[in-house]
C-alpha cells in the first residue's frame, strides 16, 4: 500500500467506480475488496469510497425512478408466478405470490402521498421549506424605558393598550365578548 495521498481526481474516479458497481448490483463487501486491491488502498478507505458512492447513486434516483423499479419488481413477480403455475411448480407460485404481497405492503412507505399529484407535492414541499427556513429581516425592538411614550398605543409585551400616563387599560369584563353566561 502506498502512503501517498490521492488527488481529487483520483478520489472522484474511485467514488464513481464504487457508484457504478453499486448500480450494477455488486454486494458492498465485494466492492470494498475490489477497490482495495485495484486502487491499492486500505479497506477503510474503500468503505469510505463506497459510502460516497451510495450517496451519488441516491442523488441520481428521483421519485419516478423508485416507482418504476417498484412496479417493475411487482410485474416480474407476477410473471414468475404465472411461469411457475404453467410449469406445475405450485410451491414457487405460492412463493411468488407471497413476495408480491410483501412488496405491496411496502407501498405506503414508498409512496405515502400516492393520491397527490406531482404539482401538489412540489407546492407542499416548497411551502414546508419556506416555513422551516430561517426568518429574514430585522427583529423589531422597543426599549422598556420608552414605555412612557406609548400613549394610546399597544404595549408590545402584554398586548394591552396604555393611557396618557402609561398605565394599562384593561378590557371591560362585561364587554360583549366576555358575557358571564
Amino acid at each position: 500500500m502506498t502512503n501517498e495521498r490521492a488527488t481529487n481526481k483520483q478520489l472522484e474516479e474511485r467514488q464513481e467506480m464504487a457508484a457504478c458497481l453499486l448500480a450494477k448490483g455488486w454486494p458492498t463487501n465485494e466492492i470494498v475488496s475490489h477497490l482495495a486491491s485495484t486502487c491499492d488502498v486500505t479497506p477503510q478507505q474503500a468503505r469510505a469510497y463506497v459510502r460516497t458512492g451510495k450517496t451519488l447513486v441516491l442523488e441520481l434516483l428521483d421519485e419516478s425512478d423508485v416507482k418504476f423499479e417498484f412496479y417493475s419488481c411487482l410485474n416480474d413477480l407476477k410473471r414468475d408466478r404465472l411461469d411457475a403455475r404453467e410449469a406445475g411448480n405450485f410451491s414457487a407460485a405460492v412463493g411468488a405470490t407471497k413476495a408480491r404481497v410483501k412488496l405491496l405492503e411496502q407501498l405506503p412507505s414508498i409512496d405515502p402521498g400516492g393520491c397527490w399529484g406531482s404539482e401538489i407535492q412540489s407546492s407542499f414541499n416548497e411551502f414546508i421549506k419556506e416555513r422551516l427556513a430561517p426568518i429574514k429581516g430585522k427583529i423589531p425592538r422597543q426599549r422598556l424605558s420608552d414605555m412612557d411614550d406609548l400613549d394610546g398605543k399597544v404595549d408590545p409585551l402584554t398586548g394591552l393598550t396604555t393611557d396618557a400616563t402609561g398605565n394599562f387599560i384593561y378590557p371591560d369584563d362585561n364587554s360583549i365578548d366576555n358575557l358571564p353566561f
